[in-house]
């Protein structure tokens, strides 16, 4: 059911996949929705934005409204060619950035909602990684970083999307007056997908090979519009799983060999 008020959202990363699919859902539900991307759109709310450049994120952010519903953070980038910085300069720093500016155009109970990854579950475990680049400001500072612990594109895609998580996590629990939630979605079918199972392709088991179907783009942006939906203000700081089942399948497969290594014995705990 369409809302009797239209509200006003902003995408990222709208001009394909995912970041489309948001768009053209929320635009479907009687939203009025402000499309970023480095790629043109024809739209008359279409505005250009390029994470990598923060005069582009400062103009991007000058041209809108001066009351913001929503934002969902979708623009990113996939692991490819010793492209380690840009990747982090994209899919975490330029992010953080624009989502910082905007802050002051939230409204109120609004949302800010970002896709990260199922490449990103290990978030908490690899926390004292990720602490490191949570406090970066500018792109000098992720290079330094880079510099003193090496990485490929894989690992920093993965990294990437762990800091979003986290990040995510933090906002959610250091305040109220807006929804920060995260969207992990496991392989989706878009036109970045080559050079995923390009970069990951050395994984003895990939997430495609432990489901039969693969998710479609449309499937996590239903997920991301009830994050961001007006009518779930009780839902922050949640990470929602859009994998087709990856994450119990992994989960469980654990446990099982938890069991197997204690010969099947619990230890219970009150």
């Amino acid at each position: 059911m369409k809302q009797t008020k239209a509200l006003n959202f902003v995408v990222t990363g709208a001009a394909n996949g995912i970041g489309m699919a948001i768009h053209q859902l929320i635009e479907s539900h009687g939203h009025q929705v402000f499309m970023m991307d480095r790629q043109s759109m024809d739209s008359e709310r279409f505005i250009y934005l390029d994470l990598m450049d923060v005069d582009s994120i400062e103009k991007a952010a000058e041209s809108l409204p001066k009351s913001i519903n929503g934002l969902i953070n979708c623009a990113g980038i996939a692991p490819q060619n010793d492209n380690q910085l840009d990747i982090l300069n994209i899919n975490w720093l330029g992010t953080k950035l624009l989502t910082t500016r905007l802050n002051e155009k939230l409204s109120p109970n609004s949302s800010v909602t970002t896709i990260a990854s199922r490449a990103g579950a290990g978030w908490k475990s690899n926390y004292r990684e990720i602490r490191s680049y949570l406090k970066c400001n500018t792109s000098t500072d992720l290079q330094n970083l880079i510099q003193s612990a090496p990485m490929t594109p894989a690992r920093a895609y993965e990294l990437s999307k762990e800091i979003l998580i986290a990040w995510t996590q933090m906002m959610a629990a250091s305040q109220q007056l807006v929804r920060y939630n995260s969207v992990s979605p496991s392989s989706v079918e878009t036109r970045l997908t080559p050079l995923f199972r390009t970069a990951f392709q050395s994984r003895s088991v990939s997430n495609r090979k432990l489901v039969s179907r693969i998710t479609k783009p449309d499937e996590v942006a239903a997920a991301a519009w009830f994050l961001a939906s007006p009518t779930n203000q009780s839902i922050q700081g949640i990470d929602l799983k859009v994998d087709n089942g990856v994450t119990a399948i992994r989960d469980w497969a654990e446990i099982e060999l938890l069991e197997s290594d204690n010969g099947g014995k619990h230890d219970v705990k009150n």
